[in-house]
């Protein structure tokens, strides 16, 4: 039925519609009164339905009373089963704990029946076994044992297990002493059946270990085979082609190794047989080392060495081992050489020694003087050769780690090499006559002999000091590699084989960084910082010696010309008038000694000249005022003069004469030594004017030294002292 509001919208809709759609107050008045009868109608339905109403409310209240009731009764009835359901649960889980102890108890039972049978089992299977080994059935053996094993799990908390593991595993030895024999046999025959059945045999009975054990006994007893041909005092020649033979067994031995047993790993083989390998070459290597011989050991230890290194080098890189094994496997053969690492020093002087004998036989003054001129010069080739192959030993050996034993050998070799040569250099100067002795060839004294002897002593330090330059940068590049930190891809066999040297040698390997840090220090950039410094020093030491010969060769005819000078009589003659110094005295002429002298002053210019040019010529060379024509005139001057004084101080007596004709003598020398463009020596003047006066006199030139006061004070008392008349001397006097 529709709402008031409905039915008034459908009279007025209707009524709209009726008058054609528009609005008149007759439409009005049509559309209240049936709006009225509307409303009555509504009202009387309205009534009747409150009527209804009334008249079955009190039976649903009824009916709801009856709900109330049902629901109350319904509860109760629900406690109770609920109560009841509880009491059926705690019978139930009381019937199931008495059902669980009677499982125990049951199995109790039945595992007690079991052990027991387990126990005599195990005593039928012992004495079975025993009776088994009498007849060596193997096979069945270790199917007993077998069954044995699962009895004893079963019977471990029983009393006497300890007894009956111990009659277990006397069982298995048993078993593994029958079939290891057996075993071994089939390894070495590469017997692929018998292999199978006695490794199925080892692992039923658990000790599958074994089986690896006995590969590697038969390895190691093919490795004692292979090298009961070794002589250690040959063991260089013979280990080459003895690691080839070991590196195709490995090879063989890794290629079949999965067929035969998968249980090895090739990792395994490769690391037992280098062990082994390592414990022969380690003997070896004392034995050579005790028994070298003649031949020196740093030689042979560098084959073996080299060799060594190689073979474990070449399985480095082999994909059977992981890199934390190809270190332990390289740190192990480099083990062996590491003790004489100490040793190298010693090891390389005796080597550098032996390389030397042959100079010094063919160095001796008694080949003449050309001959041992040039066998000096082969010497340096030869030291160079002999000096590069220290440098190359010390690399190889332990990449440099050595450093400070290779210097000290070497300036040890280098101090005998120059000793040898001063030695010589010494005779040569008594064949020269520079010391006293009588010119036996006169080759020795002339002065290209003696230049011949500075070139060698240069070129001698020049070479050295090359190869000091090398020997820093070759070492401080090989042990940079060692000292660096690993790089991302892993160091290289090579690098580790070397580090493994490095623990052991810290002095020398610091040794090293010192000098290098020395170099590069600027408060150190004006010293002769040097790897070999002390042979450095000690050819600077040689360079002197050989200039003094030098010096020595041009001073011979000086020294001639002087001998016995002090003694000549001429120099205690006094002039007839000597006793009135206002007659005249003529000027006296250059002795005839003092003439030589300056022909032989003049005479040195052209083959110094020479010798200056040879020199120059050297690749070595190097721009040095020193080495000049005008220095050894200067040189030659200078020792003249000094000689010529030192003879003048030895005089006993000068008369006015003598003096005369002594100043004449001075006069001359220092016109000769002006004329080759040499500055006059002040002391030489000096004398010259002092011996040009009358003796009574002293100088009264302003500005005198001490030892210029010295000097005229001498020849003053010469000339002042009382006559004493020497013996009659051969020498020259005019």
């Amino acid at each position: 039925m529709p709402s008031g509001r409905a039915a008034v919208n459908d009279l007025l809709t209707a009524s709209v519609e009726e008058a054609g759609g528009k609005i008149s107050e007759e439409l009005v008045a049509t559309l209240v009164s049936k709006a009225q009868v509307e409303g009555k109608r509504l009202a009387s339905k309205v009534a009747l339905y409150k009527t209804q109403l009334h008249e079955r409310l009190p039976e649903a209240l009824d009916e709801v009373e009856r709900a109330s009731m049902s629901a109350a009764t319904l509860q109760k009835r629900l406690d109770t089963l609920i109560a009841q359901l509880s009491m059926v649960d705690e019978r139930t889980e009381a019937s199931v704990a008495a059902l669980a102890r009677v499982d125990s108890v049951k199995l109790r039972i039945e595992r007690c029946a079991k052990l027991v049978t387990e126990i005599q089992t195990w005593k039928y299977r012992l004495k079975s076994v025993n009776l088994l080994f009498d007849s060596k059935e193997i096979d069945k053996i270790a199917e007993e044992i077998e069954e044995m094993q699962k009895s004893l799990v079963l019977l471990e908390k029983l009393p006497e297990f300890d007894s009956r593991q111990a009659e277990l595993n006397d069982l298995r030895s048993r078993l593994e002493a029958m079939c290891s024999p057996h075993l071994l046999v089939a390894i070495q025959k590469n017997d692929a059946e018998a292999l199978a059945q006695y490794t199925a045999i080892f692992t039923r009975i658990g000790v599958a270990d074994t089986i690896a054990q006995l590969y590697f006994s038969s390895l190691t007893d093919w490795l004692s085979e292979a090298s009961a041909s070794c002589n250690p005092a040959q063991l260089s020649e013979w280990l080459a082609s003895f690691l080839v033979t070991v590196s195709d067994k490995i090879t063989a031995e890794c290629n079949t190794l999965p067929e035969r047993f998968p249980s090895i790993s090739q990792s395994d083989l490769v690391l037992h047989v280098l062990k082994a390998l390592r414990r022969k070459l380690d003997q070896w290597v004392r034995t050579m080392c005790s028994t070298s011989g003649s031949t020196p050991v740093l030689d042979l230890l560098l084959e073996v060495l080299e060799a060594s290194k190689t073979f474990v080098i070449s399985f480095a890189e082999r994909p059977h081992l992981s890199p934390s094994e190809v270190n332990g496997v390289i740190n192990a053969i480099a083990s062996v050489f590491t003790p004489y690492a100490s040793r190298y020093g010693e090891l390389e002087k005796q080597k550098l020694s032996t390389q030397l004998a042959s100079c010094y036989e063919r160095i001796v003054c008694d080949a003449g003087c050309t001959a041992m001129l040039d066998a000096m010069d082969w010497s340096l080739s030869h030291l160079g050769d002999m000096c590069d192959g220290a440098l190359a030993r010390c690399v190889a050996f332990a990449s440099g780690a050595t450093a400070q034993s290779l210097a000290g050998a070497l300036d040890f070799a280098m101090s005998e090499y120059i000793q040898h040569i001063l030695s010589m250099l010494r005779r040569v100067r008594r064949l020269a006559g520079f010391d006293g002795s009588v010119v036996a060839e006169s080759d020795w004294s002339s002065i290209a002999t003696a230049f011949r002897f500075l070139r060698f002593a240069r070129r001698l330090r020049h070479q050295l000091r090359v190869f000091d330059v090398q020997c820093l940068t070759t070492l401080s590049q090989s042990l940079s590699r060692l000292l660096a930190t690993s790089s991302a891809e892993g160091d290289s066999p090579a690098t580790i084989f070397g580090r493994a040297f490095v623990p052991h040698q810290p002095a020398q390997i610091g040794y090293l960084s010192a000098v290098i840090d020395r170099i590069h220090d600027p408060s150190h950039a004006a010293t002769d910082t040097r790897f070999l410094d002390r042979s450095v020093h000690s050819c600077q030491s040689l360079e002197r010696a050989m200039r003094t010969l030098v010096y020595d060769s041009m001073q011979r005819e000086v020294h001639v010309q002087l001998h016995g000078l002090p003694t000549w009589d001429v120099w205690g003659k006094d002039d007839v008038s000597s006793t009135d110094d206002d007659l005249p005295v003529f000027s006296s002429q250059p002795s005839d000694y003092i003439t030589k002298i300056g022909e032989h002053l003049f005479g040195l210019i052209q083959p110094l000249e020479v010798q200056i040019s040879l020199n120059q010529q050297e690749d070595h060379v190097e721009d040095n005022v020193d080495d000049g024509l005008l220095a050894w005139l200067q040189r030659a001057s200078t020792g003249t003069a000094e000689d010529l004084l030192q003879s003048v101080q030895e005089i006993n007596f000068l008369g006015t004469a003598g003096a005369r004709q002594l100043s004449a003598d001075l006069e001359y020398i220092s016109n000769i030594i002006s004329a080759l463009g040499i500055a006059v020596p002040p002391s030489l003047s000096l004398v010259q004017q002092a011996l040009a006066g009358p003796p009574h006199r002293q100088s009264q030139t302003p500005g005198l030294s001490q030892s210029d006061r010295e000097l005229l004070g001498r020849i003053s008392a010469i000339r002042q002292r009382p006559a004493v008349q020497p013996e009659p001397s051969t020498g020259s006097s005019t």
